[in-house]
């Protein structure tokens, strides 16, 4: 009975493999591939922490992957994979833990050479949901600015796009403009607070002052590693004479050098770091003391540079912020969602903009808003 069900089974299969070949013979194209039905799958978790929180991290996730399931049941020219992620510290210290859903979709695709319609191995279209952290929203490796307020790190947000089911919707600057982003918070509050004008200017100054004064002790540094090199070289008893004379006369040349043009050297780099703590006290003096009370808006290719003026939101700045340390909760158990990110983005072949149609049509926000502070 076995090997006669093996035989339709065989039977079956290459009857849909001659379907399958005919029904995609020359020119393939977008029409076809939405023909193609794909289908949700779940793929194995990473970095998950087998500890007493896990049970209940799982258990929300899922709830997340089903909403996903929900509004986009039928995924056209796509295949849609879903798995679980534990990763990252905390927020705060002793803050909610952070955990995520992650979801992608792989374009089918014709292949012009092999005349038939594949799977893609890579895709541009993910969506997440990360919990308890900001994930690509706010990124150290992009959008951190190299300087910090009483230990708290400062961020450019992302720039506002617009609103999305009542939401403000933002575009993440680490992807390309293919994505969109929003935040749900609990109690309307916000998880960041905003640097003013006053105090990213203070730290800027600060920070170039301490470069102006590194300048002089970094000379002094050279001058003395060099001397302990002088009398090491004079005691080492492993050198021949002539080696150690060569190598110490070497040393004494660079130490000279540095000592002939040192002075030289640190007054031309005072000038230069003076000059531009000079236009900061400048814009310091004439800004009236509302304005620099205010957020301060960098422009979105700034790495913490001053050069007299500070964006705003109209002309594309994107804000200075601080995580807010008092927003989380601290008494709620670790795995309850306090602040919940939504990213999706997509690529440009047509199943993945069906995708994104479909996502932005039917997602059900308001049940992923549910889940804060339970």
């Amino acid at each position: 009975m076995q090997g006669k069900n093996a035989v339709i089974l065989i039977a079956i299969s290459m009857f849909c493999g001659q379907w399958y070949e005919h029904s995609i013979q020359d020119p393939c194209n977008d029409e076809m591939i939405m023909q193609v039905k794909g289908s949700w799958k779940k793929h194995p978790d990473a970095n998950m922490i087998n500890d007493r929180n896990e049970g209940q991290v799982i258990a929300r996730v899922d709830n997340i992957s089903k909403l996903f399931q929900w509004a986009y049941p039928e995924p056209k020219g796509i295949e849609a994979a879903w798995f679980r992620t534990m990763s990252g510290n905390p927020l705060i210290n002793g803050g909610p833990i952070p955990y995520e859903f992650n979801s992608s979709y792989k374009s089918w695709y014709c292949n012009q050479q092999m005349h038939k319609i594949l799977l893609g191995a890579e895709t541009g279209t993910w969506a997440y949901v990360c919990i308890n952290s900001f994930g690509w929203f706010m990124t150290s490796q992009y959008d951190q600015l190299g300087l910090s307020l009483h230990g708290n790190t400062l961020y450019r947000l992302p720039p506002k796009i617009g609103t999305w089911k009542g939401n403000t919707l933002y575009q993440v600057r680490s992807w390309s403009n293919r994505n969109g982003c929003i935040i749900l918070t609990h109690h309307n509050q916000l998880p960041w607070k905003p640097v003013s004008q006053l105090q990213y200017c203070t730290l800027v100054r600060e920070f170039w002052d301490m470069q102006k004064k590194k300048t002089a002790s970094s000379y002094n540094l050279q001058e003395d590693e060099l001397r302990k090199m002088i009398i090491a070289n004079q005691n080492n008893k492993n050198l021949k004479e002539a080696d150690r004379e060569k190598i110490i006369a070497g040393l004494q040349k660079k130490l000279e050098d540095i000592q002939q043009t040192k002075e030289a050297n640190i007054s031309r780099t005072n000038k230069y770091w003076e000059e531009k703590i000079a236009v900061i006290d400048n814009y310091l003096r004439l800004t009236d003391a509302a304005t620099l009370q205010g957020p301060a808006f960098v422009d979105n290719r700034s790495s913490g540079d001053f050069s007299g003026a500070l964006s705003s939101e109209q002309k594309g700045g994107q804000m200075l912020v601080t995580i807010n340390t008092e927003y989380f909760n601290t008494q709620l158990p670790r795995y309850v969602p306090q602040l919940i990110v939504l990213l999706w983005k997509w690529g440009r072949d047509t199943p993945s903009l069906d995708f994104k149609k479909q996502f932005e049509e039917h997602f059900p926000v308001d049940k992923l808003n549910d889940l804060l502070d339970k």
